[in-house]
């Protein structure tokens, strides 16, 4: 590393650590779709207050342009500054003493916050400007291989989390709206394709399972008769930690999207306007060993669904 890098390194981290009042953040322990919730979490209060943003690193962030752009948090930052909760942000930014807002993890799902977490407050995820700084923060810092659906057809993405050999069936139970079952599926599918009758219609599916072809097989069952419609999925072996950044990045370019409530299709739907958003919002704990989805949202954006018709 040349004299230069050293010196602004130095520069950026000492400037970082001046400041009176500022915002970083924890996690929850999860994967990709948790961590970056927590950094656009804090990154809200950064914006909503107008204090700096003290960026922790997370899996696969080092891939992001945030990792460059951001301040990075450093521990020294707690030494003489009191370390505090949002619960209190607006009369700690009354106080003349230097101040750390600590933001932990909450989800952006309401029954899992009312079952998780004590603390939540809700984002502007509409406000132009802070999707706009957002999308240049978390942009990938190299090319990658992303799914680009055709032009002439209506695009829908499909995300099954299937949590194969990551999420324990105690995961399943606790969190049935993250990772609903098949059903769901076969049953939201046919609902969103009623909606592009006489459309041609391309889906592809994003998923985590190691064999992406048997839940395609299986979708294809719902579709209804008179209606046409091409699947796609990745090919080659799928695990967990494949395609993470390629996959989220993949979802923005499609017209509707189908999703559970994990957060890693969650994010761009908060970032990002979809003609129909499709997606499970409630279900009971019954005698049987899993949770049961008892009611879909269907979502539609009425001026992105007009001009999606007219256009394909």
């Amino acid at each position: 590393m040349n004299k230069l890098c050293i010196a602004f390194l130095f520069f950026a981290v000492h400037a970082a650590a001046d400041f009176t009042y500022g915002v970083t953040y924890e996690f929850s322990g999860g994967r990709f779709g948790d961590n970056l919730l927590s950094y656009l979490h804090g990154k809200w209060l950064s914006y909503r207050y107008e204090i700096p943003l003290l960026y922790k690193p997370f899996k696969f962030s080092s891939d992001l342009a945030m990792h460059e752009k951001e301040l990075h948090f450093h521990n020294n930052m707690y030494r003489n500054r009191a370390r505090t909760h949002p619960a209190q942000i607006e009369s700690d930014l009354q106080s003349s003493q230097p101040v750390l807002i600590v933001c932990p993890y909450f989800p952006e799902d309401p029954i899992e916050r009312k079952e998780e977490s004590e603390f939540f407050f809700d984002a502007d995820w509409k406000n132009e400007k802070f999707r706009e700084i957002v999308l240049e923060m978390i942009a990938p810092k190299r090319e990658l291989r992303l799914i680009q659906p055709p032009d002439d057809t209506v695009n829908v993405a499909i995300h099954v989390r299937l949590g194969e050999n990551y999420d324990d069936d105690a995961f399943r139970v606790r969190f049935p709206l993250k990772l609903p079952p098949l059903s769901f599926y076969l049953e939201a599918l046919p609902k969103v394709l009623e909606y592009f009758r006489g459309k041609k219609i391309y889906c592809h599916v994003f998923t985590d399972a190691e064999r992406p072809e048997r839940i395609v097989e299986t979708l294809k069952t719902a579709v209804p008769q008179g209606i046409s419609v091409k699947f796609g999925w990745r090919r080659g072996l799928s695990l967990p930690t494949f395609n993470v950044l390629e996959d989220f990045f993949s979802l923005f370019h499609f017209d509707v999207l189908i999703r559970s409530q994990s957060h890693f299709s969650m994010v761009p739907s908060l970032l990002h306007d979809y003609a129909i958003l499709c997606y499970p919002s409630d279900f009971i704990r019954g005698e049987e060993k899993f949770p049961t989805i008892t009611k879909t949202e269907i979502r539609v954006d009425a001026v992105l669904y007009e001009a999606l018709m007219r256009e394909r």
